[in-house]
């Protein structure tokens, strides 16, 4: 499959998910993503993207907006990129102008699909990545942001508290190490839960695009 637009890139992406503890589990599991450029998406021209994908309406693969950042029925990408924009700037009180945000996110297919987690990465007007966000949901469908400050300067793993209910096998306690990043035409993302003090669950991602 090719990416027409360049706006929205394919990947294919390899999961590996591993649970310590009493009730131990891994599993590893290949599946397509898809990167999209949200400042710059168009949002009425469909021609211009593979046939079997669409955003905003019914296909073999789909996206829409209203999924993610505050969930507005209404919302674009472009409403998407603005949402974004502002909370970073309010989480990192950075105040380095972002110039552009891109989504790595799972399609629905033929409409079905849960996305438990999407990565927001944010670029500065030299096209450098300072900033990237975690947006975590849960099977309720309760959602939060994790935000990942000047990753440019640490590009280490960026501790932060669990705030969020996510599985029945662990409390919302403990915190999280998060690792995202986006070089060429890979991505790599890492995220370790650690409870008192010991890891109990780590899961990785690991994504080459599709030309």
């Amino acid at each position: 499959m090719k990416s027409v637009n360049s706006n929205i890139k394919f990947y294919e992406a390899k999961i590996n998910h591993c649970r310590y503890g009493k009730k131990k589990h891994s599993f590893k599991n290949q599946t397509n993503a898809i990167l999209i450029d949200l400042k710059n998406s168009p949002q009425q021209k469909p021609s211009r993207y593979p046939s079997l994908f669409s955003l905003e309406k019914f296909n073999m693969l789909t996206w829409s907006a209203s999924k993610h950042g505050n969930q507005s029925e209404t919302s674009t990408s472009y409403d998407l990129y603005k949402f974004i924009k502002n909370l970073c700037v309010k989480e990192t009180k950075d105040k380095e102008e972002i110039h552009k945000i891109k989504l790595l996110t799972f399609p629905k297919i033929l409409g079905y699909g849960f996305n438990p987690l999407s990565v927001y990465f944010c670029y500065n007007n030299k096209g450098l990545l300072i900033h990237s966000i975690f947006e975590v949901r849960n099977t309720f469908g309760d959602m939060h942001h994790y935000v990942l400050r000047k990753i440019n300067l640490k590009n280490i793993s960026q501790k932060t508290p669990k705030k969020l209910f996510v599985s029945p096998f662990y409390p919302k306690k403990g915190n999280y190490k998060l690792f995202a990043n986006h070089v060429q035409d890979r991505i790599l993302i890492s995220v370790e839960y650690i409870l008192q003090n010991k890891k109990i669950f780590i899961a990785n991602m690991k994504l080459k695009e599709i030309k």
